[in-house]
């Protein structure tokens, strides 16, 4: 049974639009597409702040996981500097091969998860608001990139 999980996506959470945006301009003009360059570290040590304070342990519940692979994600989000330790594992993908047929809400894949792993209390951290779905207290909207106060909320909903 695990005390505390953050359910964490990438995109929209990890970085925001501008973010994004500027990324991918910087990966054109150097010639390096490496979708690391994506992940916002100022992002990533609000996780690692979320983690210290809370205590908890992460699943991913990203695309990142299903287009990447689950190794290949953890690896970049270890380059930069997430505590990737307090990663244990990804929620379901309930769809059919690369996107084949319309995903369902990420709510259900986390719903897999809980059912799969007991777990005494979560938060989900997403730009996506049918994230949310079945998860109303639990959710934080993430709508473009994590902040100090999305960090206060998770804490307030763990605790």
């Amino acid at each position: 049974m695990y005390d505390k999980v953050i359910f964490l996506d990438i995109d929209g959470v990890l970085n925001s639009d501008a973010f994004r945006v500027a990324a991918n301009q910087h990966a054109q003009e150097i010639g390096n597409l490496d979708p690391i360059t994506h992940i916002d570290t100022t992002r990533v040590l609000l996780v690692n702040d979320l983690l210290a304070t809370s205590q908890a342990v992460i699943c991913l519940s990203t695309s990142w996981c299903g287009v990447f692979g689950f190794e290949k994600t953890v690896e970049m989000l270890t380059r930069s500097a997430l505590r990737t330790e307090a990663i244990v594992g990804q929620t379901p993908k309930l769809y059919g091969p690369r996107f084949s047929s319309p995903p369902p809400p990420r709510g259900d894949e986390i719903n897999a998860w809980l059912k799969d792993n007991p777990t005494r209390s979560y938060v989900i951290l997403d730009d996506n608001r049918p994230a949310g779905k079945g998860h109303p207290k639990r959710f934080v909207h993430v709508p473009d990139g994590l902040t100090k106060k999305h960090v206060s909320r998770a804490v307030q909903i763990l605790t």
